[in-house]
């Protein structure tokens, strides 16, 4: 006899979609119920390993129920706009995966599990039955188990006949009396009026049934025998309401539910449209096995190569000509070069080439393709699919053996480079983001320099002073304690020193930054705990954990720069990360005291665009104030200040401009009144009329902003001055938190990703007029809007010079692009 396992789908969909987070693809499609509900069946699955397997759903809210009992679930909502997709979703998947779901007009999922359990278990089968629902415990017998959900979508507990019995002293059969009893909010399931749980039970344990009670009640107390006389006929009903069928006119064979092995493939690509990462990497295995088992699979086998070839990068070189594939290991580069020279390459994975060119003094070669990155300009959420993530996107089939896989590249670029001039992102492709990959190549490999010594010095120095920090800290909290607890400190803080309980957390009090910042004019105490803080964090992150990764033979830290990591277009760097080094302290800013020219070079030079977003702000909105005031080369937080608090611009005091400089920069992401109020430490209402009055003198900026989010609502996404797009799909969702983000990133985005693309363009501009002049000086990094070079003593006029005219002329718009260039013996003298 074998195992037989039924799903209760739509107990467990609603179940799975209030237990998670509200997910949702890159595209906006929901997902989250379904993802639940598969991380569910899938532990099932492992768990149970079924012989037979059935999901059972409701069809409609119209039953034989609802015939006998018009207010049956009548009370019921209906289902959040976020769940109704994906019962069709969800029946999606189960097909491609070959897991046999089952529906029947006019009755419940309760009924087809009564039914088809009824029938296994008399065939002398082991059934196990998965739900949410209690009512399914009725079902329990000698031969089924019921697994209910307890906590979440992980913790389950089993209920058998010896836990009924321990848990209601009743059979399974009885749980149907005690609701005709008790009846049932849930499923609108009247009962008797004031008998509640305790009470049915107890009439049920005495009596046995329903129809027993009833049959006794003029033995019980007056007031039940009254209830029970006065609605005898309810308690009926509620009870055949409350009954699973066991018989329904359901042909289904055992043979129907014998578990069958899925299509992986096209499993995958189902994943792959619904961002399901976890359960793609689970499936890829058997993804291999199917292919290494030699299905006939359609290979591409005719191609246009147009005198490319396909190049794969893993353990060597897999190139392939369109006709054949050949494998060059590294100690055969010669050769290679030799083939680089005279093709354009389409690959998924430039930089990795690059890099090894770089190693081995080698040409680079001329790339027209990078699967990669086009899959990046495509859609920027689309975090790195991988070769094998982009063959089953775009239906060609995945090998085990990477010399199979390599000719579907030209299919890829076919497909995909199709895709981007239908989204009009060709300049965006071609002009930026494809030539950025040597420029980055390049500056990873030169790396920067660092001054270990100093940085020895800098840390040394932290330290006392966190130390010296640490003693005030405690004569002023009266005694020592963990001041990296915040359980601890939220005792000193709150309960020692009385001060004001701002929030509070599961485990205690909170003391998160935000609420030390709204305590900070209550107790001198406060500032220095954020000053440790702060302190502790340059030690930790920067001082001490630069050190290990400085490079033993260069002597410089070479950080990755990632080009596809961001949604915004902006670049992203890791091992170690230079984009987030606090300047906002002055002890932040002494860290680029750490980075000094290379043995050769003299000067550190940075060039920094100057409000770069702003200008795109006045150019996008065309608001004339803006333009007239970047035209003349005003201070705009002058103007602003002058416009917003209605004086002259004499008039105009440095807290005025100091305030209008946050209105500015916070108008660009879209921030509220309680933002700025709080970032400026002034009443919420003050805050509101400061950008009330930014509106009402820049009108044309308020109307962008509003059909940035209007068009965003309308098309699904925002795109950038080189048509960069960003899909926003928190715009439709009905949680105001979430759409309210959304909103904020409508507003945002054109702006600081355009502001990417221009510092992008800007590189590979600076890059390419290096190089034609023949200079040494060479870039280092790029840092938000910040391009940072070495330079020698001969070369720095020239290099100042070139990169200021480079970086404003990269693109024309109707405000002037400024770039502030400096130079000095150290990053930090530069700026």
């Amino acid at each position: 006899m074998g195992k037989v396992v039924l799903v209760d789908g739509n107990s467990l969909l609603h179940r799975a979609f209030f237990a998670l987070p509200p997910l949702k693809t890159t595209k906006g499609e929901p997902t989250g119920a379904v993802y639940g509900f598969l991380t569910m069946l899938f532990r099932v699955i492992k768990d149970e390993k079924p012989e037979y397997l059935a999901v059972a759903f409701d069809i409609s809210r119209k039953t034989f129920r609802t015939e006998q009992f018009t207010a049956y679930k009548g009370h019921r909502k209906e289902a959040p706009d976020e769940l109704v997709p994906q019962f069709a979703l969800v029946r999606e998947v189960l097909k491609v995966l070959n897991v046999p779901y089952i529906e029947l007009d006019g009755y419940e999922a309760d009924d087809i599990i009564g039914h088809l359990s009824r029938a296994f278990a008399g065939q002398g089968h082991e059934v196990v039955i998965y739900t949410a629902d209690r009512d399914m415990l009725q079902l329990v017998d000698e031969k089924t188990v019921v697994y209910l959900t307890k906590k979440g979508i992980t913790e389950l507990v089993k209920m058998d006949l010896a836990a009924i019995l321990e848990n209601y002293g009743l059979k399974p059969k009885q749980l149907v009396d005690v609701k005709g009893l008790m009846g049932d909010p849930s499923d609108n399931i009247p009962g008797v009026p004031g008998i509640g749980e305790k009470t049915a039970l107890d009439l049920i344990k005495t009596y046995g049934s329903v129809e027993e009670v009833l049959a006794h009640k003029d033995e019980l107390k007056p007031k039940l025998r009254e209830k029970l006389a006065e609605h005898e006929n309810l308690a009926k009903i509620s009870k055949q309401l409350a009954t699973i069928l066991r018989e329904i006119p359901l042909e289904i064979s055992l043979e129907d539910l014998k578990v069958k092995e899925p299509n992986y493939e096209e499993v995958a690509k189902l994943f792959l449209r619904l961002e399901f990462k976890s359960f793609l990497k689970e499936i890829e295995p058997k993804i291999k096995k199917e292919y290494q088992e030699g299905k006939d699979l359609v290979q591409v086998e005719t191609v246009e190569t147009e005198g490319q070839i396909a190049v794969v990068f893993s353990d060597g070189f897999y190139v392939d000509d369109g006709e054949k594939t050949k494998f060059y290991s590294l100690d055969r580069l010669n050769e290679i070069e030799e083939i680089f020279r005279n093709k354009k390459i389409i690959t998924d994975d430039a930089k990795g080439i690059y890099h090894v060119c770089l190693e081995k003094g080698l040409t680079f070669p001329e790339v027209c393709f990078d699967a990669r990155i086009a899959a990046y300009v495509l859609n920027p959420a689309d975090q790195n699919p991988g070769l094998k993530g982009l063959y089953l996107k775009y239906d060609l089939p995945v090998y085990e053996d990477v010399s199979l896989n390599i000719r579907g590249l030209f299919y890829l670029k076919k497909e995909m480079m199709k895709k981007i001039f239908e989204q009009e992102q060709e300049r965006l492709f071609y002009e930026i983001e494809l030539p950025l990959t040597p420029v980055l190549a390049q500056m990873e490999h030169t790396g920067i320099q660092v001054d270990r010594e100093a940085l020895k010095e800098m840390s040394l120095e932290l330290g006392e002073q966190i130390e010296e920090l640490i003693r005030e800290i405690y004569v002023l909290a009266g005694e020592e304690f963990n001041l990296n607890s915040p359980r601890q400190l939220g005792v000193i803080l709150f309960e020692k020193l009385g001060l004001p309980v701002i929030k509070k957390t599961k485990t205690g009090y909170s003391t998160d930054a935000e609420v030390l910042e709204e305590l900070l004019p209550f107790h001198e105490i406060i500032g220095k705990i954020l000053n440790y803080r702060q302190l502790m964090k340059l030690k930790s992150t920067y001082t001490d954990g630069l050190m290990p990764l400085i490079n033993e033979r260069t002597g410089k830290l070479h950080t990755t720069f990632n080009q596809t990591g961001t949604l915004t277009g902006r670049l992203a760097s890791s091992e170690p990360n230079l984009q987030n080094i606090p300047i906002r302290l002055e002890l932040g800013r002494k860290l680029r005291k750490m980075f000094i020219p290379s043995p050769g070079y003299d000067y550190i030079v940075s060039a920094d665009y100057s409000q770069i977003e702003l200008r795109l702000l006045a150019h996008f909105s065309e608001e004339p104030k803006l333009i007239e005031a970047y035209q003349k080369g005003e201070d705009i937080h002058r103007k602003t200040a002058s416009e917003v608090f209605g004086v002259s611009l004499e008039e105009v005091t440095p807290e005025m401009r100091a305030h209008a400089k946050s209105v500015n920069f916070g108008i660009v992401y879209g921030i509220s009144d309680f933002g700025l109020g709080r970032d400026l430490k002034i009443p919420r209402e003050v805050a509101g009329k400061y950008i009330k009055n930014y509106f009402a003198n820049y009108p044309k900026v308020r109307e962008y902003l509003d059909e940035l989010v209007r068009t965003a609502r309308e098309k699904g996404y925002v795109t950038t001055l080189f048509g960069r797009r960003r899909y926003i799909p928190e715009l439709s969702s009905k949680n105001r938190t979430v759409q309210g983000f959304g909103e904020r990133t409508a507003m945002n985005t054109p702006l600081q990703g355009s502001a990417a693309d221009i510092i992008k363009l800007a590189m590979i501009n600076v890059e390419k007029e290096l190089k034609a002049r023949k200079l040494k000086s060479r870039l280092l990094l790029s840092v938000h809007d910040e391009l940072v070079l070495e330079v020698p003593a001969e070369e720095l006029e020239e290099v100042k010079a070139l990169v200021k005219g480079v970086m404003e002329s990269v693109v024309e718009l109707k405000v002037p692009l400024i770039a502030e260039v400096g130079a000095g013996k150290n990053w930090y003298e530069a700026k």
